[in-house]
């Protein structure tokens, strides 16, 4: 991992606004690049194609550098601070993320399938003594087409999850999976024989329930945690899926549509990144909070 630069404040609002516009710049010329090659492909001007791909990826290569610049400074200088004011301890991975296998291990009931995933921002910690683990995570379902053109197999990628994937472990054992869905007319369709209904009204018109064993899923969710996810889930800037699991980790993912600690496009200003970067996290330790209220939560175990 590359050493960390400490910057003064005026010096990484200077390096920020440099890297910000010069990503504006290469993003522009990668776009405008690909849509000149399609369109020059389209005509048979091939070598007028090719050249444009070649400035397409040149484009990309700098605009991936610039923005990546940009991740590791607000990492180094803003988000690392912010994350030592709420966690015990902190590893923070700019370029890290939750891993496809933890992903995949939840079994999350998602209204889509996917078959690849993405992320980055990625912080091991401990609150208030227990672990914890989540990242920005993308998630893409991925196609095969045969171009008979080409003679070969092509993938296109189309993104179905944008959003924040939070792990931690739970102290009350579970002898099944209990799992909750943000509730929409195709889930509710496909889900529709397996739905455990809870006895209140309002959180099963929010979520929909289903567990490999239903009495496990009415124990577990009681009056007190249903009001806790709800109040939250009305925080939470997104659509909310939890998974309990048998192994001892709860997964916890929300569909926001939106990557953390992100630069923005507004005036740069430290204190204010930092107060942002704050709140971003006040979502996850609340329900922490709330869990641990409940009795779920402790921190004999590292489960993470």
């Amino acid at each position: 991992m590359e050493e960390s630069i400490k910057l003064t404040e005026a010096e990484l609002e200077a390096a920020l606004k440099a890297h910000r516009s010069k990503a504006g710049i290469f993003k522009i010329v990668t776009y405008g690049a690909g849509i000149a090659m399609i369109l020059f492909a389209a005509i048979g001007l091939i070598p007028v194609s090719i050249l444009c791909l070649i400035i397409a990826m040149a484009g990309s290569w700098q605009l991936s550098r610039h923005t990546g610049a940009i991740k590791k400074m607000l990492g180094d200088n803003v988000v690392i601070g912010s994350l030592r004011k709420v966690f015990d301890t902190v590893e923070y991975d700019p370029f890290g993320k939750i891993s496809g296998t933890e992903i995949d291990s939840a079994h999350m009931a998602f209204p889509f399938t996917h078959q690849g995933s993405g992320g980055s921002d990625l912080v091991r910690a401990a609150y208030r003594g227990l672990p914890v683990a989540f990242s920005d995570v993308e998630l893409f379902q991925i196609d095969s087409q045969y171009d008979e053109e080409l003679q070969q197999w092509r993938d296109t990628k189309q993104r179905v999850f944008q959003g924040q994937w939070f792990v931690c472990g739970l102290d009350a054992p579970l002898s099944g999976a209990v799992r909750l869905s943000s509730s929409s007319r195709t889930l509710r369709r496909q889900l529709k024989k397996s739905l455990i209904e809870t006895a209140d009204a309002a959180f099963n018109e929010r979520f929909l329930v289903t567990a490999d064993n239903a009495q496990e899923a009415l124990r577990l969710l009681t009056p007190g945690l249903m009001r806790g996810i709800l109040a939250l889930s009305d925080r939470s800037g997104g659509e909310v899926y939890m998974s309990f699991l048998p192994s001892g980790a709860l997964h916890i993912a929300v569909q926001t549509g939106r990557g953390s600690f992100e630069l923005g496009k507004g005036k740069l200003d430290m204190d204010a990144m930092q107060k942002k970067c704050l709140r971003e996290l006040e979502w996850f330790t609340g329900m922490l909070d709330m869990l641990r209220a409940e009795g779920l939560l402790g921190a004999q175990e590292d489960r993470v």
